[in-house]
């Protein structure tokens, strides 16, 4: 109901504090309760200003209260509330804002006086003497679009980057403002606090972490020392990094706790920070091990050691080294490298996945069996259309793909909606109908003056020309909006069944058919469902697998014939649970069974009422 930066009423103000000191909310009765004079308590204030240092180095205090922007800040939080500011950022807006009004405004002044000489001319005057009559107005003119031409390019728009350090450098500058002025140390604390979460790069949180362990030090307080300083080498004591160390927990999630704790910036761990954990009773090994294939931060892959992990999980399986496998996948997709895709390859030989096998050895020339490349290709084309294979595969920009699977090549694009197309159109429409009226304005100037000689009709014609602009801009905007609009509610077009029409025809091999088929119900569009469960049936019968064509085709009625839900209904006969069991093979969808599928579960000895039961629960 409150927004951040708007006045709140006193009377709301009155109630929320009486609210948050009911339940015992202390910074919160004090937040809302401050404005009222003698209202709040020493322990309350004392908490708001805990939460009020916080947040001074983003700025952010005064929008918090929700105080008036003339509103003054009362007495016991004035020091952290009237920090003074350094507007750079608005400041620099303001004056390119004024250099692009003076650059376009200059040149469109030095144009008319220019029309004004041409009209001059036109009507007998001698070329010198119209020159001479505008030479001042085109002189200052001139001088205004330069002013703003030079200012533009001397001071580009700031980049994203110097953007971060603008706002970093602004929380330090209200920092040491606000820092020598507080006593107590939880203010100075959260002070810090605050500062640390403004910053981002390593270079300005250091100095920070610094003064956060000194702080620390007087209070006397090891683990938080060891707490803040960890993330900078030499700055912490062995006993702090030690009793910091039995704060953690040395379960799975050690790094995430890690990273929580010191509010550390994702980057290569430490050695303080590599000795406190293993202080926290978190194996070395591990350590290098969970480093060296955590997807987030690798930049260089430890051969021995992924093939360390890998030999390891082939004599003991656990499920920390099927975690660890899964990351060194990630790790070779998004990191290409050949020596880790051979490894995995013959970990995966070794398993007895053809399909994996085929995944990572197919680049290698000759490594892959016809059964391995075979396998690979049917997983491929059960992939979703949207994953791109060279980044399935492992392999680098520019690297070629394998033949065997280049006809299956997925770039990993959405096919886009035609609304989307007509969208673009309108929009381009929009920008030429702006600039159409921007250049109409001069032009219908000059001609007005060329043509009406009534010094009365001058006016007008200028104004109609300027009317003309502003109505060829709100065309141009509504275009753009419209345009915008039109992208936005676009559907896109379903991918799998562009892949049905486009791959179906140049797949003569019933097996790779039904896998592109198979993966194609995962469409949210049914008619792509109906399409792909009619090839399933038609591939399940060139394979001469009739349990198989009751399986997809069962779900629609007339599919099937008698003796393929006989050879379903035997599979099923022999299952647990032959309702859970059909669904889960069919990949049917909710609804009510149908006469075939209901045929089928009669063959394998389902009662009627189970099969009611299953349609009542949908």
């Amino acid at each position: 109901m409150l927004w951040k930066g708007i006045p709140a009423d006193p009377a709301i103000r009155r109630m929320l504090a009486e609210h948050y000191r009911t339940i015992g909310a202390l910074d919160q009765a004090a937040r809302w309760g401050i404005s009222i004079p003698g209202w709040v308590r020493a322990s309350e204030l004392r908490a708001l200003r805990r939460v009020l240092a916080a947040r001074v180095a983003s700025g952010m205090a005064r929008g918090y209260l929700h105080l008036g922007s003339r509103e003054q800040a009362p007495a016991s939080i004035a020091d952290l509330m009237e920090v003074p500011e350094r507007p750079a950022a608005a400041r620099g807006s303001r004056m390119r804002l004024l250099a692009g009004i003076a650059w376009l405004g200059g040149l469109l002044w030095w144009g008319t006086a220019i029309a004004r000489a041409i009209v001059a001319m036109t009507q007998g005057v001698e070329v010198l003497d119209a020159l001479r009559d505008v030479r001042v107005e085109a002189l200052v003119a001139g001088a205004i679009w330069l002013v703003g031409l030079l200012w533009l390019r001397r001071h580009p728009r700031p980049s994203r980057t110097d953007w971060r350090r603008r706002l970093q450098q602004d929380a330090q500058r209200r920092v040491e403002a606000v820092l020598p002025s507080l006593v107590l140390h939880g203010e100075r604390h959260a002070l810090l606090r605050g500062w640390l979460d403004q910053t981002w790069t390593p270079d300005m949180q250091e100095p920070v972490r610094r003064m956060l362990v000194e702080l620390a030090r007087e209070r006397r307080r090891p683990a938080e020392a060891g707490r803040w300083g960890i993330a900078v080498d030499g700055l912490t004591t062995p006993d702090e990094r030690t009793r910091f160390a039995a704060t953690l927990r040395a379960d799975d999630e050690w790094m995430l706790e890690l990273e929580q704790r010191t509010e550390r910036a994702p980057s290569r761990l430490g050695a303080d920070e590599r000795d406190a954990l293993i202080r926290a009773g978190v194996a070395a090994e591990t350590i290098d091990r969970r480093w060296m294939t955590n997807a987030d931060r690798l930049t260089e892959i430890e051969h021995e050691r992924v093939a360390r992990v890998l030999d390891e999980l082939l004599a003991t399986p656990t499920e920390q080294l099927r975690h660890e496998r899964a990351a060194i996948v990630r790790a070779a997709t998004r990191a290409p490298n050949p020596e880790v895709r051979r490894l995995l390859a013959e970990h995966y030989r070794a398993l007895g996945k053809p399909e994996q096998a085929g995944r990572w050895g197919v680049a290698h020339d000759g490594w892959a069996t016809d059964d391995e490349v075979r396998a690979l290709r049917l997983d491929l084309l059960e992939q979703r259309p949207t994953h791109a294979t060279r980044t399935y595969l492992g392999l680098a920009y520019g690297e070629r793909l394998p033949k065997a699977v280049a006809d299956l090549e997925r770039r990993g694009e959405r096919p886009e909606h035609p609304l989307v197309t007509v969208g673009s159109l309108v929009a381009i429409v929009g920008v030429l109908a702006l600039v159409v009226g921007v250049l109409l304005l001069p032009v219908g100037g000059v001609l007005g003056l060329l043509s009406i000689e009534p010094p009365g009709w001058l006016w007008p014609t200028i104004a109609g020309c300027a009317s003309t602009v502003v109505v060829a801009g709100l065309v141009g905007w509504a275009a753009f909006v419209l345009g915008d609009r039109l992208e936005a509610r676009a559907p896109r077009r379903d991918p799998y069944a562009r892949e049905l029409r486009w791959r179906l025809p140049g797949l003569k091999d019933p097996a790779e058919r039904r896998s592109l088929a198979i993966g194609a119900l995962e469409s949210r569009v049914a008619r792509t469902r109906r399409t792909a469960r009619h090839v399933l049936v038609d591939a399940s019968r060139r394979l001469g697998r009739p349990d198989d064509v009751a399986r997809w085709g069962a779900s629609v009625d007339g599919a099937t014939t008698a003796d393929e839900r006989e050879a379903l209904a035997l599979r099923l006969a022999r299952t647990r649970d032959p309702v859970r069991t059909y669904g889960v093979l069919s990949h049917r969808e909710r609804g009510p069974l149908r006469a075939d599928e209901r045929d089928v579960l009669r063959r394998a000895s389902v009662p009627v009422e189970t099969m009611d039961a299953f349609d009542a629960d949908g």
